[in-house]
């Protein structure tokens, strides 16, 4: 198992360093730069004091010179200054991901439950009204986009029924919206998920043996059928879970969060390199160690499953 952590870990390194190369030189690909986009905003920029801040940021540099120099500089910890709000980085994030992890760990809450009783709900009846009417409403979530949700909610609940805020976060009805907005697709995904794995399991030979020694159904299905499901689960999950505590672009920019993702969008749009880097490697980081949490998870879960190290 050790050996096992360690070759991930190792893997994570590689991968990371991969997404940093790629990361840099495609956004200095793109055209344009930091300043002169300021110039396309018609803010008056001086050749000279353009000048004057491409050497302050080093980006006067050859670009190999400038990602060794970023590399190295992160390597101690430090990922330099927002162009943008010029302040660090790493202060930066600090004072936008809590937002983001706030939504998102609210929005797992409340996801994964419902995802799961929802799809074992289906399950258990087959074909019924209730399989019907959640195949229904689990499709019709997964093929809307979130954005169209976001903009549904804030014309029914905010413009019609005035009800709550269009967007901000200083009370809990600011909360409401985001969080139902950014619920639907996963509790979608995890409730059709769940229903397949849950009568793939329920159709074994082990848990009609289970019924047939009179075991109490609520012990097949709460002990047997749906740890066995889990398993599959896990492989979904992971990932969803590191998607929510990122952030989302459309419901952080829609619902004016100061999250992360609303963060990335404003710099993709200033081209503010360092944040664009830093949170390209937080998001690598967190999703590489989510599938490493989950791999150990099976090994937990299921004692079939063997880790080894190669």
């Amino acid at each position: 198992m050790i050996a096992y952590v360690v070759q991930r870990l190792i893997g994570i390194v590689g991968v990371l360093l991969a997404v940093s190369v790629i990361t840099f030189f495609m956004m200095h690909a793109v055209p344009g730069g930091p300043f002169d986009a300021a110039q396309k905003q018609e803010i008056p920029v001086p050749e000279s004091v353009r000048q004057e801040f491409l050497r302050k940021y080093q980006l006067d540099r050859p670009l190999p010179v400038q990602y060794v120099s970023f590399l190295a500089s992160a390597l101690r910890g430090d990922f330099g200054r927002s162009f943008r709000v010029d302040e660090p980085v790493t202060e930066f994030i600090g004072r936008t991901w809590p937002v983001t992890l706030r939504l998102g760990l609210i929005t797992m809450a409340i996801a994964f439950p419902l995802g799961l009783i929802a799809g074992m709900l289906a399950a258990l009846r087959p074909n019924s009204w209730l399989d019907y009417l959640l195949s229904v409403a689990v499709v019709t979530n997964i093929v809307t986009p979130t954005f169209v949700v976001a903009i549904l909610l804030i014309v029914v609940f905010s413009v019609r029924l005035q009800w709550l805020p269009t967007g901000g976060i200083g009370t809990w009805k600011h909360w409401v919206m985001p969080i139902l907005a950014y619920s639907l697709a996963p509790t979608a995904v995890i409730a059709r998920y769940t229903r397949v794995a849950m009568l793939e399991v329920t159709n074994t030979d082990f848990i009609r043996t289970a019924r047939a020694k009179g075991l109490h159904e609520r012990t097949v299905i709460g002990r047997h059928a749906f740890k066995n499901a889990l398993i599959p689960l896990l492989t979904i999950m992971g990932p969803l879970a590191a998607t929510m505590v990122t952030g989302s672009f459309f419901i952080e920019t829609i619902f004016r969060i100061p999250g992360m993702g609303n963060q990335l969008t404003l710099a993709i749009y200033n081209r503010d390199y360092p944040v664009i880097m830093t949170l390209s490697l937080l998001w690598s980081t967190v999703i590489a160690l989510t599938y490493l949490a989950t791999d150990l998870l099976y090994a937990w879960i299921d004692p079939r499953v063997r880790l080894t190290g190669r």
